[in-house]
């Protein structure tokens, strides 16, 4: 079993050699540092009027968070080159790979000891991820979903 800490500002279990508490990112940033600019690069482009770019939604009660899915796909690990890093030690340097083909996502498992699960079910080599399902690493959940507009900063894209 791997060694477990608590978050000092919410109480939340997290993994002993994490930095940041994901439940309410406690150690993210230093107070007033800023996302840089280049964290709003444009993420893919939607379809049709109908089809959103596609995302993936990490929520809990005090985080709320989506991450857009380019169309070169993503790749998410502890490794820092990756394109969603998570802090935990079960987590494999490249865990999975995510990847637009056609109407869905497919995720590939990139030989991670630990597997990642879609709905509960165990990725075997790959899964095609549709709106609505859950892919989990590692105690991480990821809710897919698709987005109406883009909103970021970075090319004059509309904001809340």
């Amino acid at each position: 079993m791997y060694e477990m800490k608590t978050c000092p500002s919410c109480g939340a279990q997290m993994f002993a050699d994490m930095d940041v508490c994901y439940e309410c990112l406690n150690g993210y940033c230093e107070e007033g540092e800023r996302v840089p600019e280049e964290a709003y690069e444009e993420v893919a482009v939607p379809t049709s009027k109908d089809d959103g770019a596609w995302c993936l939604r990490i929520s809990t009660s005090v985080l709320d968070v989506t991450v857009g899915i380019p169309k070169t796909g993503i790749v998410i690990g502890r490794g820092s080159s990756c394109d969603v890093v998570l802090h935990a030690q079960a987590v494999s340097r490249k865990h999975v790979s995510i990847e637009p083909i056609g109407s869905v996502l497919v995720v590939r498992d990139l030989g991670a000891t630990n597997r990642a699960t879609v709905n509960g079910r165990v990725i075997d080599e790959e899964a095609t991820l549709r709106k609505g399902d859950v892919l989990e690493v590692c105690g991480t959940s990821f809710g897919v979903g698709r987005t109406n507009r883009l909103e970021h900063k970075g090319s004059g894209g509309s904001s809340k």
